[in-house]
């Protein structure tokens, strides 16, 4: 009787330690399984970018949020199973040393058709942007700016809050800053706030190039202004 009841204690201590480990691995492995999946979702060439920009979350499969109010996309042809910046590269990138400028000062009036750039296109209807929808793929509220002509190629920069953005202190993806980079733009910010570009004149000063008041766009800066691959800072609405 004695060996029974020891014989069935045993078992039923063996049956008790098999349950917590089976109760303990389960959510281990379905954690593990769950990171897996959110990062194979990220490319490999969207994980380089996020190495160049620390601390940057992810907003789409070709978007990151690299500071608030601040986002990069990757173009379309952009391959994602290739690294845009290799590791070298990116450590280059990061210990190099960013100017401390200044922001620059508010032109003394507001921006008007005269001095902004000749619009090379526009969209069919204003309405659908005033209800919050995209014009040429830049959100309602943003004002987006992109490396190459057209709206299309190219890697994009977009912003949010209303601040002075110095461009020589933002990495571009392949390489140098995102200043002496911009070919195009979508000021989609809400209807009447106004943009102003500059230009750095290499010693101590921002140029104010012209202004911008929403809804406005040029798909190409290159084609009619004196703008292209000038502007090296902004600052996003004033009011």
């Amino acid at each position: 009787m004695a060996t029974s009841k020891r014989l069935v204690r045993l078992l039923l201590a063996a049956a008790t330690a098999v349950t917590a480990v089976a109760a303990t691995g389960g959510p281990a492995q379905a954690g593990q399984a769950s990171a897996m999946s959110a990062d194979a979702t990220v490319s490999v060439a969207l994980q380089s970018l996020m190495e160049l920009y620390p601390g940057s979350q992810v907003v789409s499969e070709d978007t990151l949020r690299i500071a608030p109010g601040v986002e990069i996309s990757m173009p379309a042809d952009q391959p994602r199973d290739k690294r845009v910046l290799s590791k070298e590269a990116v450590k280059a990138a990061l210990a190099s040393p960013n100017p401390v400028r200044p922001a620059a000062s508010l032109p003394a009036s507001a921006p008007t058709a005269a001095k902004a750039p000749a619009r090379s296109s526009k969209p069919a209807d204003r309405t659908f942007a005033a209800a919050g929808g995209s014009v040429y793929t830049c959100e309602y509220k943003y004002l987006c700016m992109w490396a190459d002509a057209g709206y299309i190629a190219g890697y994009r920069i977009r912003f949010y809050d209303c601040a002075f953005m110095d461009l020589g202190a933002i990495n571009f993806p392949t390489g140098g800053k995102w200043n002496d980079k911009v070919s195009a733009y979508v000021n989609n910010q809400t209807d009447g706030a106004n943009t102003y570009f500059y230009n750095w004149n290499g010693v101590s000063s921002w140029i104010y190039l012209f202004g911008s008041t929403a809804l406005d766009w040029h798909s190409n800066l290159a084609a009619d202004t004196p703008y292209n691959d000038k502007i090296d800072g902004v600052h996003v609405c004033d009011t």
